[in-house]
């Protein structure tokens, strides 16, 4: 990823925020590792779910720079992208969030329980209906 960011200076940003985003994200494993897994309870929130909302921040913010390259893009493309990317939110939403969302506790552990699916949803549509406008399918070369 950083040589990608060293090779395309016009898209250095976009590629130096996915590899902060990576690196934070192992730094939240360490932690999770060696220190959170070992409390009896493990708190919620625990430590490194701090270091890991920080990582999806950093995966959120590379992505905003994507569509600032096809601002000069067609209102139809848009409409596309948006129609794609609502679609597979409904999906998803239909078969992943009827377990996530009976997760039981405090308000605490309730929000943080919930904030990974939920970011990873908006990760998945933002990246969904980025691309498909442009005719990207998981099956092209």
């Amino acid at each position: 990823m950083i040589l990608c960011a060293w090779r395309w200076p016009a898209q250095r940003a976009p590629w130096l925020f996915i590899s902060l985003g990576v690196l934070v994200h192992m730094a939240g494993d360490l932690i999770y590792s060696f220190h959170d897994q070992n409390l009896v309870p493990t708190p919620v929130p625990a430590s490194s779910d701090y270091v890991y909302f920080v990582s999806t921040c950093c995966w959120w913010r590379a992505w905003s720079f994507y569509p600032k390259q096809y601002r000069t893009s067609a209102r139809r493309r848009a409409h596309r992208g948006l129609v794609v990317g609502v679609a597979v939110a409904a999906l998803a939403a239909l078969l992943w969030f009827g377990p996530v969302f009976s997760a039981t506790g405090s308000f605490w552990h309730v929000l943080i329980a919930d904030a990974y699916p939920v970011g990873n949803l908006v990760l998945l549509v933002l990246l969904v209906s980025s691309l498909a406008p442009y005719g990207y399918h998981p099956t092209c070369p």
